[in-house]
């Protein structure tokens, strides 16, 4: 009799899987299965973008968050105001800023960004309508370039750079810079701007003409003379010895002596009774009399501006235009009468400003119609005098002396080395002035 057959291993083995399959499929589920959640996912800073990209050293700019998960908007640091979903921010240097986003659940995320200004030069000009400016640029390392502006350079080398501007012509006027020279230490961005200034503005005032001012350029020339013809007689301070000034920038001078209508108008308001011969150069005031009368009550009608007697040098420079000779239309004086007054020719007491011809740069009775007072203490020669065209502010002496230029028709025929010196106190027949500006002027237009 035969037994039955044994059952294989393997049949076992998978009757016990089969068996435990709903356990452990059972567990599985439980095992991957969590609760849903309804919360949205912290929102995630990926960077920032600049609303403008423009390199220019303090200039306002817009930061723009790039993020993911969620919605929200800029939460500025303190003292930096909302503008949109960004922060508007000012950028002189590198700098670094915190930008919050917020999820409409509330939940935050902040992350440091930084803002950096590459090194660049932007180059602009000022006062011109129709022109660009050729600049030359040099700095460290050999860097030499010339551009026009307006331009921005990049990817300049740190470091000291000098910029050079020439004259130009704009719609048929030349104009020359008002400092042809800048320096830039680029650091970051720097922006610098040539000036062109107007060639003439006046000042108006009531109940009389204008102050009318002319530009004098920036320019070197050699100051004095060691002539003595003519000069000893004035018994004045010596204009020697010759020395170069240079005047790094260009400065106004009033194209007339200040008249008496001009006096009244700025010293009295235009109020009272007007002068006599109103046009006529003012006379009997003192220094004392212009610096703490007239300039102070003048300072307000043109409060951009500064203006002051002009020093010596300035007096010479814009006197001379350029020449070198005794007069500056020539060497001698024949063709004096044509330029100044003389009252030894007319028997009349003064003359109306701007009756005879002007010197190349526009200036009219440089002599003839009085001494005029500049701005400097009286000393008695060019020794150790400024070469930069400022004047001499410190008296030599313990009274104050000032110098005068020009002439009064009678002591000298007004060459352009001339020196006279007076007390500041004294008011006399023989002494009037013109004003300097010392500050850019541009047209409303600019």
């Amino acid at each position: 009799m035969m037994g039955k057959p044994s059952q294989s291993p393997f049949r076992s083995i998978a009757r016990l899987l089969l068996a435990a399959l709903p356990a452990l499929l059972l567990a599985f589920l439980l095992g991957c299965w969590q609760p849903h959640s309804n919360q949205v996912p912290p929102p995630e800073i990926l960077g920032f973008t600049v609303s403008d990209e423009r390199v220019e050293s303090g200039r306002e700019v817009e930061l723009l968050p790039v993020y993911r998960h969620g919605r929200g908007n800029i939460k500025p640091a303190p003292g930096e105001a909302p503008s949109g979903v960004g922060v508007r921010v000012t950028v002189d240097t590198p700098t670094t800023f915190t930008l919050t986003v917020t999820s409409p659940d509330g939940q935050e995320v902040a992350r440091p960004v930084t803002v950096d200004v590459k090194p660049a030069l932007l180059l602009r000009s000022r006062g011109l309508r129709f022109a660009r400016v050729w600049v030359t640029v040099t700095g460290p390392w050999g860097y030499r370039e010339v551009v026009q502006a307006p331009c921005t350079l990049r990817g300049l080398q740190r470091g000291a750079y000098t910029l050079q501007a020439g004259e130009v012509e704009d719609g048929g006027i030349r104009k020359v810079p008002w400092e042809p020279v800048l320096t830039a230490a680029v650091d970051t961005a720097v922006v610098r701007t040539f000036s062109y200034p107007e060639p003439t503005f006046t000042v108006d005032l009531p109940g009389c003409e204008p102050i009318e001012f002319l530009l004098m350029p920036a320019g070197t020339f050699q100051m004095g003379t060691e002539e003595t013809e003519g000069l000893l007689a004035l018994r004045g301070p010596l204009p020697r010895p010759v020395h170069g000034v240079t005047f790094r920038a260009a400065f106004y001078m009033a194209k007339h002596l200040t008249t008496r209508d001009q006096w009244w108008a700025v010293s009295k308001g235009g109020q009272g009774e007007k002068p006599a011969n109103p046009t006529f150069p003012v006379d009997e005031v003192s220094h004392l009399d212009i610096t703490q009368r007239f300039l102070p009550a003048l300072a307000p009608r043109c409060p951009n501006q500064a203006f002051a007697l002009p020093s010596e040098a300035m007096w010479e420079y814009a006197c001379r235009a350029g020449t070198s000779t005794r007069y500056f239309f020539g060497p001698d004086e024949s063709h004096l009468d044509e330029y100044f007054w003389r009252r030894s020719a007319t028997p009349a007491p003064g003359h109306p400003v701007g009756s005879k011809l002007p010197n190349p740069w526009g200036l009219h009775d440089l002599s003839g119609l009085g001494f005029q007072w500049c701005a400097d203490a009286s000393y008695p020669d060019y020794v150790g005098a400024p070469t930069d065209g400022s004047a001499r502010l410190v008296p030599l002496r313990d009274w104050d002396y000032f110098i005068a230029r020009g002439g009064d028709g009678i002591n000298t025929g007004g060459p352009s080395a001339a020196r006279q010196e007076f007390p500041a106190w004294s008011r006399s027949s023989l002494l009037g002035f013109r004003l300097v500006a010392t500050r850019p002027w541009f047209s409303p237009e600019d």
